[in-house]
């Protein structure tokens, strides 16, 4: 049996091989003829390109540039923790704030700007970029400030479509004309001794118009002497409110105390008199401040106009600037806010130069693209102009934080009601202060008479090859440092006196008419076009900020100091190259 069956097994294996290789064969082509073929046509039909292709790169990236219009934060000083509030816009939210220019014609582009920015642009509008940024040549450019709407007639006019929301708020109007008393009818000679929390309720002016007009007293003698007197009024008023709280009959026997018990007849508070008592202020008048603010505008307020103009916001904003400053150029408060718009050091840092050297919180032109850009950021975060414009003052994060505590984003509600210590009497009236200044500047003749505004600026642009003395080029030009001054009044008495020289590429303006005699006199001055320069490191300053100051590159610094740290110490010295 063994022997006969050896033999058969090698021939049912070969057998089953056999079937096992033609199933494997016919699955393989089945697989290619009928599972493959289907599976690709699948696919294809999910990669037929659709009606509405995506669009390309070039078509998105003007999309995203409108949007992200922002190159830094507000420095907000009063930022809070907590979610970011975002709010729809009561009114008709601002156009896109880059402006895109019109064609150019295939003459060169920088001769095109050139044409545009030395014509009056009265029905042009030019980009944030045109209006500030360097054309980086070597010629001068003249420069003409456009007329504002305060001296074409346009100012009463309506700059946007939609929703006035300038106006005082509901039950606040009388706040509004304690205000516009302020502006328009009591001087800097007077002060008003009133109520804080009700400005409608006043109890007299004092008047200091002797102490002002005494040439005998100095500047010290006369602050000291207005003091006292502003001081002995508020004391008699504040014996009063305590005498008719613990004596109201008593109390109403004076003249003083029967106006004061009449003014309060209406106010439903528990112990009104004594709390009355705490709130008493002098407010010192500003008539004349504002009047002469309103002629100083003349120079500068159509091109600070103009530029708001080209971010999309509307043009009552730029009326901020009477409650922060009445237009002084060189304005410092006693908290080191500075320039027209009173940005803080540290806020300036974030949109312009801020150091010893240069400080442009004072060039009314650079400052105002720092201010468009904050207030921007402010409404895209609070919702309203009117929430955007108090976070000016008091912060856009308290701002936040007054909305989310109370609910609503209603200015007046927060004025009335929001309790913080942060939220004292200068930012609880901010917005109604510029409600009061919008409307005197925008009816300024039915307020003061007719007012002779001074000219636009016109002068010229250069952007310096080298770096100078401009005390030297100034007495070789024969124009006076005074007018240098006014016109870059960006330029600390360092660089005026010419104890620090300009550096290379910075921009200047002079004269109009004087830019081409300027530049080729400053070119036989000094023999600095590639002597370095030496700066001295100060509070605050970084390497990159050095930098950015003198127009150089971190690493050219550092190639220059060898041995230099990674962050400069306070007092160091620094080379500065130049090529």
């Amino acid at each position: 049996m063994e022997v006969t069956e050896a033999p058969q097994r090698p021939r049912e294996h070969k057998i089953v091989h056999v079937l096992l290789l033609a199933c494997l064969g016919l699955g393989f082509l089945s697989l290619v003829t009928v599972y493959l073929p289907a599976q690709l046509e699948g696919m294809g039909a999910k990669h037929t390109p659709p009606s509405n292709p995506t669009p390309k790169l070039a078509a998105i990236v003007p999309k995203i540039a409108e949007s992200d219009s922002y190159d830094g934060d507000s420095g907000d000083t009063s930022e809070t923790e907590g979610p970011v509030f975002v709010f729809e816009p009561a009114e008709e939210a601002p156009t896109p704030p880059y402006a895109q220019p019109e064609e150019l014609s295939p003459a060169p582009k920088q001769q095109q700007l050139i044409a545009r920015r030395a014509s009056p642009r009265q029905e042009q509008l030019l980009s944030p970029e045109e209006v500030l940024s360097p054309l980086g040549m070597d010629t001068p450019r003249t420069v003409h400030h456009n007329v504002s709407s305060l001296v074409d007639g346009s100012a009463g006019r309506q700059s946007t479509r939609g929703k006035v929301w300038w106006k005082a708020p509901p039950g606040l109007e009388e706040d509004v004309n304690f205000w516009k008393d302020v502006y328009s009818k009591y001087s800097t000679s007077q002060a008003i001794i009133h109520d804080m929390d009700h400005l409608n309720i006043t109890f007299g002016v004092v008047d200091f118009s002797d102490i002002d007009n005494n040439p005998a007293l100095t500047k010290g003698q006369k602050r000291e002497m207005r003091r006292a007197r502003a001081k002995a009024r508020k004391a008699k008023v504040v014996n009063t409110l305590h005498l008719l709280h613990t004596n109201r009959e008593a109390g109403v026997r004076t003249k003083l105390g029967r106006s004061i018990a009449q003014q309060y007849a209406n106010i439903n508070e528990p112990n009104k008199f004594k709390e009355a008592a705490k709130r008493v202020r002098a407010q010192t008048g500003q008539k004349d401040k504002f009047l002469a603010g309103l002629k100083r505008s003349g120079a500068y307020y159509g091109e600070i106009e103009t530029i708001f103009k080209a971010y999309g916001l509307p043009r009552e904003l730029t009326r901020i600037i009477f409650v922060e400053s009445m237009f002084q150029m060189d304005a410092r408060s006693k908290v080191g806010a500075g320039g027209v718009w009173q940005f803080m050091p540290a806020t300036g840092r974030r949109y312009m130069r801020v150091n010893r050297y240069i400080d442009e919180r004072f060039d009314p032109i650079i400052a105002t693209h720092g201010a468009a850009k904050l207030l921007k950021r402010n409404y895209e975060t609070l919702g309203t102009w009117p929430l955007a414009i108090n976070a000016y003052n008091a912060g856009r994060g308290r701002l936040m934080q007054a909305v989310s505590q109370l609910g609503t984003g209603d200015i007046g509600t927060i004025i009335r009601k929001f309790d913080n210590p942060a939220y004292g009497f200068a930012s609880r009236n901010f917005f109604l202060e510029f409600v009061a200044a919008r409307e005197i500047v925008d009816n300024a003749q039915k307020y003061f008479g007719p007012i002779q505004y001074d000219e636009p600026l016109s002068y010229d642009v250069v952007d310096l090859p080298f770096h100078i003395s401009l005390a030297e080029v100034a007495k070789m030009s024969n124009i006076p440092i005074d007018q240098l001054s006014y016109l870059n009044p960006a330029f600390s008495g360092k660089m005026l006196k010419g104890t620090m020289l300009i550096p290379k590429g910075s921009t200047v303006r002079v004269p109009e008419g004087e830019g081409s005699r300027f530049l080729q006199l400053a070119s036989k001055g000094m023999k600095t076009t590639t002597a370095p320069l030496n700066h001295t490191v100060a509070r605050g300053e970084s390497l990159t900020t050095i930098a950015r100051m003198y127009g150089v590159s971190s690493q050219e610094i550092r190639a220059a100091n060898p041995g230099l740290r990674r962050k400069p110490r306070r007092v160091q010295r620094l080379v500065i190259p130049f090529d």
